[in-house]
């Protein structure tokens, strides 16, 4: 995504042209240009809340079994979000979201 913010520019004949530098095809100024930036930038400004969001939604409906597990892994349910808890202490089930916060940062 921030690859889409990177533009190479060219002389031509004493105009300068600035094309993206992923697909010099596009040039940086054009219609196409522009909404590349723009989705890139909206990709770059949700998926650091969006991500850590939806893991915490997950843990957090799952917090019970999470705590009452005996089983770093917990019962088959919880099979697929297992790798997000199972190196923390059961009282802990948040923590995962703290470690992604912390890692951004």
């Amino acid at each position: 995504a921030f690859s889409a913010f990177n533009c190479d520019h060219f002389d031509y004949g004493g105009r300068t042209m600035s094309f993206m530098t992923v697909d010099h095809r596009v040039e940086c100024q054009s219609e196409e240009g522009i909404a590349a930036r723009a989705l890139a930038g909206t990709i770059v400004a949700i998926f650091p809340i969006g991500v850590p969001l939806a893991l915490f939604t997950q843990l957090y409906v799952h917090r019970r079994q999470i705590m009452e597990r005996e089983t770093r892994s917990g019962d088959k349910e919880l099979g697929y979000i297992a790798f997000l808890f199972r190196l923390y202490h059961r009282k802990y089930w948040y923590m995962p979201i703290v470690d992604i916060f912390r890692r951004l940062v």
